[in-house]
């Protein structure tokens, strides 16, 4: 409320002083303060004009005189105004605030309402609920009402009952003794009667128990030796399982090799077919070079009678006068003779190189031929390792068959030992039945000894000392067949961990009946590899053979290049000659010139025979024409023989490179090899620490005999616990027949009064002989008790050695476990190394495809290199025909030019006829040896295509 203590007329007091300010005149001033009278007055008036409109609606139509004098000045009205209408805003906001705080007191009236209401509501639960409980208090204490007097009731009955019982106890005492000294006087000779037989069992199974704890221990020493035994063949076969994982790896490698070697003994017997038809084409080679040097001879004789034709026509030809003619014609033909004998001269030496190609790749495969007589050495070496390691795995099998035998002989010896346990068994719990009864015969009567200390009126106190003596006796008696029992249990926990054992040795000898088999299939993967190996002998035999024939074929081929070079060395020195009678020649025909010089007048006379031989040059163009047809044709042919040859040769190149890669391969493979030698080398290794591992399980059967001895030892002491609780028993009874004589005793002491006295000196001194007694049986029950404590000590080490044992089947059973798990593990490695080579092989086709691809691709580079370097040559060829041809034309103006000069144009027929003569001679030669060419190729095309067409 203090933001709303400020009174209306504040901002008029406050604006007082600025019109003060403002205005200088005294008019002004007293306006304002009318206007404050009139304001303060018409406040007054506003605050009691509120309860009605009528008022102040008269107010403002009929204003006071004062309010009619401030209209007059517009300034002060409007301050007047504004002054209003702050006043009306701050009571306007004073009127919210107090809506407000009634708002919130109506809210918090509303709310508490609303707890009063749930404070009601809950009042009115625990009303209900009060009286509920109350009902629930009121039946319970009815019931509690009715069950005391239930019981009330029971112990009135009860209390009569118990009375009229011990009334006829009281009555029935008297009958009791009587009854109790003759059931005492039974027993004694019962028990009597039963010791006697007792004791006799008692010695008759002591001696069986030292017998079969003999034999137990005899068994136990075999057991554990089984066990060994067992353990031995487990890691045999694992070992067994390691080798035939080898043996698997060197089979797959195996037939890798023996696949890789039929490939290259395919190969090689390709090679041999090849070299074969080499060594034709070289035969044919000799034979035509022979027919060559006949047709060289006969070409040598032609060529004779041709010089003495020569010289019959230089004769004649003095005689011609067109020798221009002549002359152009007979170079015409020279030219072209020349052309065919450079192409010639070209084939023959690319034929030569060819020869000398074909004989390094003879060489080559001589090479590969040698480095496979190596690799099938290192192959000799791999099998005898084989066979040594096959000997090894006899050696192997003969100690499982061995072992077999003692397992059985051992499975015989359990069973027996087994039987012999059950029997004991039954003896034992015969004995405890026995043992049980004679407790529940104690524990009756205790009873009634408890029934007759109340029964004892005067001898109460003493009856009672001894009695709980007797109590405490029955209570360690109690404690003692209750360890009786626990080792009986213990007993029972034995017997089914051998059963457990029993499971477990069956398990190993399934284990070897599959051992058994699967030794009988390595038997036979040795029978195959056997057969194997014979089969590679006999391919080493006849690979050993051929290679013999390509040593023969060696030397044939040395031969004929020998032969080759000795042709070669005849031609060049036919050559020689050749040029020399050419030069010869050149002679002759300078020596026609001059004689030319001297016929130049009969010029004339030839005019007629230059027409004449004008028409045998055309006939000689038309025959040079086809001559050029028949060239052009044989171009074709010894083209498509050169690419034939070119495609032999290539061939033979991919030959070559697929030898250097199966030698590549074989080095892969001979490193293979060798790293599974490494790894042989290894598995010997861990076969030493398999050994080592077997002399720490022959250290933990000696362990393991030292606990059976233990057990036995607390067999022994079991026994002793029998014979000392037969003891108690006849102690037990004995004390049974001191209660009955002094149940006798107490009848006595009633019939006869007189001598009680006596009777109780006599009870004192047999109650000190008991006491006497009683010091016995504790001094006895001490050293049962450190008895007792040794046994538990020896039973916490079995315990603990029992622990340990099965902690080592756990572990064996973890070992099996992992086994199987690497079992698995290798099946999965060994399918997906499959799928890996299926992948492998699927690569290896498509590298193929694609190398014979790629070599269609370089055939057909070369292909069109060779075509390249053809139209390169014949663009050379015609270059040069050319040149040749604007040479002889130069020559030929020259000899018209000089064609005045007869002499020389004699000489110069001469000359041309001299070439026409050899240039016709050497194309003849070359035709017909081109056509033999042409032959021989087309036998050795139809011969290479022979197994394709095939």
């Amino acid at each position: 409320m203090s933001t709303y203590c400020r009174t209306p007329l504040d901002p008029v007091n406050q604006n007082k002083e600025y019109f003060t300010s403002q205005s200088s005149s005294k008019i002004i001033s007293s306006t304002i303060r009318q206007c404050t009278s009139t304001t303060n007055l018409s406040v007054s008036q506003m605050k009691r004009s509120m309860s009605g409109n009528n008022i102040y609606s008269s107010q403002m139509n009929n204003p006071p005189p004062a309010r009619q004098q401030l209209c007059k000045s517009l300034d002060i009205v409007c301050f007047l105004m504004a002054c209003e209408i702050e006043r009306f805003v701050a009571e306007n906001d004073k009127l919210k605030y107090r809506i407000k705080e009634m708002d919130d007191k109506l809210l918090d009236r509303n709310s508490y309402e609303k707890q009063i209401e749930d404070l009601q509501a809950r009042l009115m639960q625990l009303q209900y609920q009060e009286s509920m409980y109350r009902q629930e208090i009121e039946i319970t204490t009815t019931q509690y009402s009715e069950e005391i007097e239930n019981w009330k009731i029971k112990y009135y009955t009860t209390e009569e009952n118990y009375k009229n019982v011990n009334e006829q106890l009281k009555q029935t005492l008297i009958t009791g003794n009587q009854q109790h000294q003759k059931e005492i006087d039974d027993l004694k000779s019962q028990l009597a009667y039963q010791k006697q037989n007792n004791e006799g069992e008692l010695y008759k199974l002591r001696e069986q128990l030292q017998s079969k704890q003999q034999a137990i221990e005899y068994y136990q020493i075999e057991l554990n030796q089984q066990e060994s035994d067992l353990q031995q063949y487990k890691q045999q076969g694992n070992k067994v399982i390691d080798l035939e994982n080898k043996i698997g790896m060197l089979v797959c490698e195996t037939e890798r090799l023996n696949t890789l070697l039929k490939q290259k003994l395919d190969e090689l017997e390709l090679s041999k077919q090849k070299y074969s038809i080499l060594n034709q084409e070289s035969e044919k080679q000799k034979s035509e070079f022979r027919q060559l040097q006949s047709f060289v001879d006969k070409k040598q004789k032609d060529y004779d009678q041709l010089n003495q034709a020569y010289v019959l026509s230089s004769n004649e030809l003095i005689k011609y006068k067109d020798q221009d003619q002549i002359i152009d014609q007979m170079q015409n033909k020279i030219n072209l003779l020349q052309g065919e004998v450079d192409r010639l001269n070209l084939v023959l030496r690319e034929k030569i190189k060819q020869g000398e190609e074909w004989r390094q790749k003879y060489f080559d495969s001589e090479n590969q031929c040698k480095e496979l007589k190596q690799k099938v050495g290192k192959l000799d070496q791999l099998q005898i390792q084989l066979k040594d390691q096959f000997e090894m795995f006899q050696q192997l099998t003969n100690n499982l068959e061995d072992q077999k035998i003692k397992n059985n002989q051992l499975l015989q010896q359990k069973y027996n030992l087994e039987q012999t346990n059950t029997d004991f068994i039954n003896k034992i719990q015969v004995l405890t039945n026995e043992v049980e009864r004679l407790n529940t015969i104690l524990r009756q009567k205790i009873q009634e000894l408890e029934d007759w200390k109340h029964k004892g009126i005067y001898f109460e106190e003493e009856f009672k000392n001894k009695n709980n003596q007797y109590n405490d006796s029955i209570n360690k008696l109690s404690c003692v067949t209750q360890e009786i029992d626990r080792m009986q249990e213990q007993l029972k926990q034995k017997q089914v961990e051998l059963q457990n054992l029993q499971m477990t040795k069956n398990q190993l000898q399934k284990d070897l009946v599959n051992q058994d088999s699967f030794n009988q299939t390595i038997k036979n993967q040795v029978e195959e590899w056997k057969r194997r190996y014979q089969d590679l002998e006999s391919e080493y035999q006849q690979s050993q053979v051929k290679n013999k024939k390509l040593i023969e074929y060696e030397n044939t081929i040395a031969m004929l290049t020998q032969e080759i070079e000795r042709q070669k060395l005849l031609l060049q020195s036919k050559l020689q000659d050749f040029e020399e009678q050419k030069k010869q020649m050149f002679s002759e025909i300078q020596k026609s010139k001059q004689n030319l010089a001297l016929k130049t007048n009969e010029t004339e006379e030839w005019s007629n025979k230059y027409r004449k031989l004008e028409q045998s040059y055309i006939d000689l163009n038309q025959f040079n024409k086809q001559i050029e047809e028949k060239w052009k044709q044989s171009l074709i042919r010894i083209i498509l023989h050169c690419s034939e040859i070119d495609r032999l040769t290539q061939i033979q190149s991919e030959l070559c490179d697929e030898n250097e890669q199966l030698n590549n391969q074989i080095t892969h493979y001979s490193n293979q090899i060798k790293l599974k030698d490494d790894q042989l080398y290894k598995q010997l290794d861990k076969i030493n620490q398999l050994q080592k591992q077997q002399d720490e399980e022959k250290s933990k059967r000696l362990g393991l005999e030292t606990q059976l001895a233990g057990l036995k030892m607390y067999q022994e002491s079991c026994v002793i616990l029998e014979q000392k609780i037969a003891n108690m028993n006849t102690e037990n009874l004995r004390l049974n027949e001191q209660i009955r004589f002094r149940n006798g005793e107490i009848e006595d002491f009633k019939t006869q009064i007189q001598r009680y006295e006596s009777k109780i000196q006599l009870n004192s001194q047999e109650l000190e002989r008991i006491n006497q007694q009683l010091r016995k049986i504790y001094a006895e029950q001490d050293e049962m008790r450190k008895e007792k404590e040794r046994w538990e000590a020896q039973y916490h080490l079995l315990q603990r050695q029992y622990d340990e044992i099965k902690q080592k089947q756990n572990q064996l059973e973890i070992y099996k476990t992992k086994y199987a798990e690497s079992e698995n593990r290798c099946s999965m490695l060994t399918s997906e190394i499959e799928r890996l080579n299926q992948i492998i092989t699927n690569k290896q086709d498509e590298i193929d495809q694609l190398k014979k691809k790629c070599y269609l691709l370089e055939q057909q580079i070369i292909q069109l290199k060779q075509y390249e370097e053809n139209i390169r040559i014949l663009s050379q060829e015609i270059d040069r025909l050319q040149g040749i041809i604007d040479v002889n034309e130069i020559e030929l103006r020259q000899w018209r030019l000089q064609y005045a000069d007869g002499g020389t144009q004699n000489r110069k027929i001469q000359d041309l006829l001299y070439h026409f003569v050899m240039q016709s001679v050497e194309i003849e030669s070359l035709r017909a040896r081109i056509q033999e060419k042409e032959k021989e190729v087309e036998e050795v095309r139809k011969s290479s295509l022979a197994p394709y067409r095939r």
